[in-house]
């Protein structure tokens, strides 16, 4: 079992949390997540044997929302921050 946890950028609003939960949960291999929206990371606890790193990155991105892998500030530095304006919620 592997633990990681991302930093979730450019989320505009909780529907794109739900959005993205809901995807993560379908990902055969995936053991368990939390998604905080306040401090926008997610962690995840999955199994490196039928899921990898980058499958969770991919889905997580198709919901509209970068990841970075945290430890890796330099490249959540340089990633913009946006916030609303999203038009998930209606």
């Amino acid at each position: 079992m592997e633990n990681v946890i991302f930093k979730l950028v450019g989320m505009g609003c909780s529907c794109e949390g739900s959005i993205v939960e809901k995807r993560v949960k379908k990902l055969r291999g995936v053991k368990d997540f939390s998604l905080n929206a306040f401090t926008n990371q997610l962690k995840v606890s999955f199994d490196p044997d039928a899921v990898t790193m980058a499958d969770i990155q991919k889905t997580v991105e198709k919901a509209g929302v970068r990841v970075v892998l945290m430890g890796d500030s330099v490249a959540a530095a340089r990633e913009p921050q946006t916030f609303g304006g999203g038009s998930c919620c209606g």
